[in-house]
């Protein structure tokens, strides 16, 4: 892994740590990227189809009601 030097706003960094519970910077730095690489990655259509092949026509179903 390679090591990054780089300014991080001291108040953003601060209460990031605040709400996620990480003990480090780094760690806070690691859960944004995460989080934005998820984010960006997210596809609703294969949400969709997990979720069919899961349930089945179950949603369907409660839809009907």
């Amino acid at each position: 892994m390679a090591v990054t030097s780089i300014d991080i706003d001291k108040s953003k960094i601060e209460k990031a740590q605040e709400l996620t519970g990480a003990r480090s910077q780094r760690e806070v730095v690691d859960m944004a990227l995460d989080l934005l690489i998820n984010t960006r990655s997210f596809d609703p259509g294969k949400l969709a189809a997990r979720l069919d092949a899961v349930l089945g026509n179950t949603l369907q179903e409660l839809a009907d009601r």
